[in-house]
């Protein structure tokens, strides 16, 4: 694939693909070294020019080197097809795959540790809050934005029903976490992720490994998410994975 997707339709793509190879007695390797996609640095990073292994484990022992010099190797199409599913954590065949092919890189276990011990929230009960902008608004077959007032409703109601310590907003939209930071200034928590109130993201890059950095932090806001009490959110991939990655398999 070499759409503009987020790094975790990338992953649902690689998901639906291992089911096949599993199925089949493939051995699968993820190339996005050769096939390269938006989050890919012209030079190696993280000793790799494959930008799946800035975010993940390799899916099997086998390095490309050896790949491409094997017998038999099978392509996958480059399209998401209608038969795949999008909503990875509501389907149970693929968490046969996590922690085992589908396995992040050791540093964002640490990161996550350090995050929470950092703003003393173990233990604490925190509201995610996810709200999609930008190409939201938009893009084709996507779920429209949700309004400020939808913001603001919903979320009064939440926190009056349940007594939240933090709330934790992921958003790439700055207008909406200038909302969230005016309305609940102490107990919004977010990270400093690239923002804007434009569809402008995989257009400018003007920050050192700014392609890579897209997905570290997509990676990051999701696993912060998914330690959370309740969520608060217009459907995406990120909510998506960060139901996957949750030990609460609860979630609709």
């Amino acid at each position: 694939r070499t759409s503009h997707a987020g790094i975790f339709s990338y992953m649902s793509f690689v998901l639906n693909h291992l089911v096949i190879a599993r199925k089949k007695k493939f051995i699968p390797i993820v190339d996005m070294e050769n096939f390269t996609n938006p989050y890919n640095e012209k030079e190696k990073l993280l000793n790799t020019k494959n930008s799946w292994e800035y975010y993940f484990k390799q899916t099997s022992n086998y390095k490309l080197s050896e790949v491409y010099k094997s017998k038999n190797v099978i392509f996958s199409r480059n399209d998401y097809h209608h038969k795949m599913e999008y909503r990875i954590h509501l389907e149970p065949k693929f968490n046969a795959f996590l922690n085992k092919e589908i396995k992040l890189q050791n540093r964002y276990n640490e990161y996550l540790n350090l995050y929470f011990q950092k703003n003393q929230l173990h233990d604490k009960k925190i509201l995610g809050i996810h709200f999609r902008g930008t190409s939201y608004k938009t893009s084709r077959g996507h779920i429209f934005p949700a309004t400020i007032e939808q913001m603001k409703k919903y979320t009064d109601e939440l926190t009056s029903i349940e007594d939240f310590d933090k709330i934790f907003v992921c958003t790439e939209e700055k207008n909406y976490l200038d909302f969230f930071k005016k309305n609940y200034p102490k107990k919004i928590l977010y990270l400093d992720t690239y923002r804007s109130d434009k569809n402008d993201a995989f257009i400018k890059y003007n920050r050192k490994y700014h392609r890579y950095l897209l997905g570290d932090e997509s990676v990051k806001e999701a696993l912060i998410l998914s330690k959370c009490s309740s969520l608060l959110f217009v459907r995406s991939n990120i909510i998506n994975a960060a139901n996957f990655f949750s030990e609460n398999k609860q979630y609709l």
